[in-house]
């Protein structure tokens, strides 16, 4: 058996076999250590006496492994997008931004639900949309010339070191505006006042892990939500319910498969189809 430790988690595991993500640390004394000191059964017979090793160095070599995507590039999954459309069809919405749309996966299923979907990124290059627009410091109107006074929702999957700085800068555009965020983002003291400030009207955890990068392997561990901010469903909702207009709902989002194509082309098409195929292996391995 061997000791493995997941750069995403930080967590440890036994298994015999690579997982296709973790690193082989069964050789460093700390993270034996570690594995030990969490009550896991691990045995070690050939002791490495050659070598520093140290948690922390054992840790960065594991993230050297996948290095970052440039700009944080982590293309959103669709299915994520597709299951919260019937709340945005609710929001009765027609001008949408998607200010880091990358290569353009959240605003492609807009567009395929008949949305028009301005998508901009700081990338010069990014295969869809318009480039070199600093969301967060720079004015299209002043930039470009552009008038985004018709936007009336903003949804994106932001850098996630800047995900405050994207929500604050969305509302100051819009009232209209949902975030892609870790499930734990509010789980910090130093968002607390933050909250109170900017309150979301629903914060919807998805109730799968999102695979933002397939070649780390078929077993993702990013716990993600939806955070909406939305005068529309605090009046039209919370109100009929008898709710303060400052709660914020929470509710569980399920994955709904999205029924068009990442983009054109053959490898689009078949890259919908693997993912759609994958679903379905879930959907009978879990049902059974």
């Amino acid at each position: 058996m061997r000791l493995w430790f997941h750069p995403d988690s930080d967590a440890l595991h036994i298994s015999e076999e690579w997982d296709g993500v973790s690193e082989d640390v069964t050789d460093v004394p700390e993270m034996r250590k570690a594995a030990r000191d969490r009550g896991m059964k691990f045995t070690y017979d050939v002791e490495v006496t050659s070598g520093k090793h140290t948690m922390a160095a054992a840790i960065v070599a594991s993230y050297k492994r996948w290095e970052r995507k440039p700009a944080d590039l982590y293309p959103t999954p669709v299915n994520a997008v597709e299951s919260i459309m019937g709340l945005v069809h609710s929001l009765n919405v027609k001008k949408v931004w998607e200010p880091a749309c990358g290569d353009g996966r959240i605003a492609r299923v807009l567009e395929w639900h008949g949305y028009d979907v301005l998508g901009t990124d700081l990338r010069e290059h990014t295969g869809y949309g318009f480039g070199g627009l600093d969301f967060i410091n720079d004015d299209p109107a002043r930039k470009w010339g552009w008038d985004t006074s018709d936007v009336d929702l903003i949804i994106t999957n932001p850098p996630f070191s800047l995900a405050r700085e994207f929500i604050e800068r969305a509302l100051s555009i819009t009232p209209n505006v949902i975030m892609l965020v870790k499930q734990n983002y509010y789980n910090t003291d130093n968002r607390y006042d933050f909250f109170g400030k900017h309150r979301p009207a629903m914060f919807l955890p998805l109730t799968w892990r999102l695979a933002f990068l397939p070649e780390r392997g078929k077993s993702p561990l990013m716990d993600c939500a939806w955070a909406v901010w939305t005068d529309q469903v605090k009046n039209d909702l919370f109100d009929a319910a008898g709710l303060p207009l400052d709660a914020c709902l929470m509710e569980p989002v399920r994955k709904k498969v999205y029924p068009g194509y990442h983009g054109p082309g053959i490898r689009s098409a078949l890259a919908a189809l693997t993912e759609a195929v994958g679903d379905l292996t879930d959907t009978v391995r879990d049902a059974r």
